[in-house]
């Protein structure tokens, strides 16, 4: 058997920079640049690296490396997405419900009820008052907040009024596509970020802390203070956030 004139140079290649065997009998040969394929390599180990350290598939990997994808805003949206889905479905209402607790729900009209919740409908829910045991049977819509009553102090010192909006009595609007937009991204991206807001009633009720959770129909901002006051999306006129 003929024995391969570069053998020898190819085993050196081989040890020295961690190319395989073929790979290094390129090189040794000519047929092949030895910074070029380093160069692969160095880039190979970087896409597996990532797939490894942020569990991310090979394209999207190789994207990042690439400079195509940024790996910052990939693992923000992962995030964001992770908590929307584990929430997804959460409602004060029908926790309440299960468990018994009171709640103090501010209702369009400027009311406000101390209940418990007795049953949880398609588009109503039916309250009843603490003291007194007065039933209500109120549509959904008419919901504005609702916080556990403990945290009353706690939710006040987040507690603001728009000067515009608080002499005003506002019906709930209707329409979906009639509402304040506030995606469920942006809402994610507060939540991820920590940033204060402001979320601002259509009454006129502004509630000042930090995105607890978002599910479909309900946020919770919780108050520098402590407290936490879940807001139902569809009764939001405005959410402010930092500028910038």
């Amino acid at each position: 058997m003929r024995e391969d004139p570069h053998a020898r140079r190819a085993a050196e290649i081989a040890k020295t920079t961690g190319l395989t065997i073929e790979a290094a009998r390129q090189v040794a040969a000519g047929r092949a640049d030895l910074n070029e394929l380093l160069k692969r390599m160095a880039f190979q180990d970087e896409v597996q690296a990532l797939m490894n350290r942020h569990e991310v598939n090979r394209a999207l990997a190789t994207q990042i490396v690439m400079g195509q994808a940024n790996l910052t805003q990939v693992l923000t949206r992962r995030r964001v997405e992770s908590q929307l889905v584990a929430n997804r479905d959460r409602t004060v209402l029908e926790l309440a419900m299960a468990d018994g607790r009171e709640l103090t729900v501010g209702l369009h009209g400027h009311k406000q009820l101390r209940v418990r919740v007795q049953a949880v409908e398609r588009y109503e829910v039916v309250l009843v008052e603490t003291e007194g045991g007065a039933e209500h049977r109120v549509h959904k819509l008419q919901l504005k907040y609702a916080y556990a009553p403990d945290d009353h102090k706690r939710v006040r010192k987040g507690l603001d009024y728009d000067k515009t909006r608080r002499d005003a009595v506002v019906e709930p609007i209707p329409r979906p596509q009639d509402r304040y937009a506030c995606s469920d991204r942006r809402l994610g991206l507060a939540l991820d970020r920590k940033l204060p807001v402001t979320a601002i009633t259509l009454e006129g009720e502004c509630f000042n802390g930090e995105i607890a959770w978002v599910s479909r129909y309900e946020f919770a901002v919780r108050t520098k203070a402590g407290g936490e006051v879940v807001l139902f999306r569809h009764a939001l006129a405005e959410l402010r956030e930092p500028a910038g």
